[in-house]
């Protein structure tokens, strides 16, 4: 299994919670991980622990000696980016990536209120299209996630033409229920769009949560 979205926090300077984060995670058969923090903010009630190349070079560097310690099991460094449509913070943001060589950039709707469900799916269109994502993160589906089937398939044809992978989150925040994870799971497999597994967890106690919903879930579909 693989976690590869969790945030390290002020574990970029922190080796102990670092470990911790692994050690965890190996506990529960998770064998592939993503060390990630936000870049910059749209928000200015948020932090974005990855806002400058020096927390970037200090980040790698963490990321390094752990890697040294756990070499039995997968490590990748990543960054989550905020999608915006100002070419500005569209600037700064494509500097951040670009410095940082990650191994995984992932691209999230942030601190956006919608009042049409599809004005978020074609926002991630856009996100696709113009920031240089690896990841889709926490694909949220409302209560009324029927009324925007075709959208929702639109999203997942544009992110299989770029290669762009859709994260299934187990957070408590963006879990899809059944109904929603046999539909997610039919149109990746129509439009043969990759997926990939991750916890949004902030702390190390919390990687991996709701796992074994997953693994359920993914063993009945036969995909693992």
């Amino acid at each position: 299994m693989e976690d590869l979205h969790f945030h390290i926090r002020d574990g970029i300077n922190n080796m102990y919670e670092l470990h911790k984060f692994i050690d965890n995670g190996k506990a529960i058969g998770i064998n592939k991980f993503c060390m990630l923090e936000h870049g910059n903010r749209i928000s200015p009630k948020h932090f974005g622990y990855l806002d400058s190349f020096e927390a970037i070079d200090e980040m790698k560097k963490s990321i390094s000696l752990i890697k040294k310690n756990n070499k039995d099991v997968e490590i990748l460094s990543g960054i989550e980016i905020d999608y915006s449509n100002n070419l500005n913070f569209r600037k700064r943001t494509l500097e951040l990536i670009e410095y940082g060589h990650f191994d995984l950039v992932i691209g999230g709707i942030h601190s956006f209120n919608f009042d049409d469900g599809s004005e978020y799916f074609n926002f991630i269109i856009d996100m696709i299209n113009n920031y240089p994502i690896n990841v889709i993160a926490h694909f949220k589906l409302r209560d009324n996630w029927i009324e925007y089937k075709e959208t929702i398939e639109k999203v997942v044809l544009e992110a299989s033409r770029h290669n762009t992978m859709i994260e299934i989150n187990t957070s408590d925040r963006s879990l899809w229920n059944e109904e929603q994870f046999d539909f997610m799971m039919d149109i990746l497999i129509k439009y043969n769009c990759s997926y990939t597994c991750g916890s949004d967890s902030h702390h190390s106690c919390e990687i991996g949560t709701n796992y074994d919903i997953l693994e359920r879930r993914l063993k009945k579909r036969g995909f693992i």
